[in-house]
């Protein structure tokens, strides 16, 4: 399916700041491997309205052999929601929904910084696969997606 071109817009305006962290970009989800692990970052557009969900994944060599694998194949994952802090989330969902009046300039200086903020942060403090199981087991796993294979793989429990 093609990108819209406000997918389109998005992507470009998160890439010099995605691609300065080692990202790779194909169409609107970004790659960073790690040496045991592949960071996943997408953007994806609700198919029913211009409302946005940035989704973040770990994907673990250990349990695959993809070598760019999509987001919705990460063994751990989730939506950035889960990343920021509740007090943070009403403006988050103000910047993601783009039927909302705000500036483009505005409106992507300050999404840049979210994802700086929280997903950018959250993947490079869990850039091995001891600091993901650590993060897993100190934070839990309550709001991640945590497919098959992954608690016997990082050694935790799932909540």
């Amino acid at each position: 399916m093609a990108r819209s071109p406000l997918t389109a817009e998005f992507a470009d305006q998160l890439a010099p700041d995605m691609k300065s962290r080692g990202f790779r970009k194909a169409g609107s989800t970004w790659h960073r491997d790690q040496d045991r692990i592949i960071q996943v970052m997408n953007i994806q557009k609700s198919q029913w309205s211009d409302r946005f969900y940035i989704n973040v994944g770990v994907y673990l060599k250990d349990l695959g052999t993809e070598a760019r694998p999509t987001e919705y194949r990460c063994h751990v994952r989730c939506r950035a929601e889960q990343l920021v802090s509740p007090a943070e989330l009403p403006e988050l969902h103000l910047l993601l929904n783009f039927t909302e009046p705000v500036p483009p300039v505005e409106r992507y200086a300050m999404l840049r910084a979210f994802v700086a903020k929280s997903v950018l942060a959250w993947l490079d403090a869990n850039s091995t696969k001891e600091a993901l199981a650590d993060t897993l087991r100190t934070t839990g796993t309550k709001g991640f997606f945590i497919m098959k294979g992954v608690p016997e793989c990082l050694a935790i429990t799932t909540q």
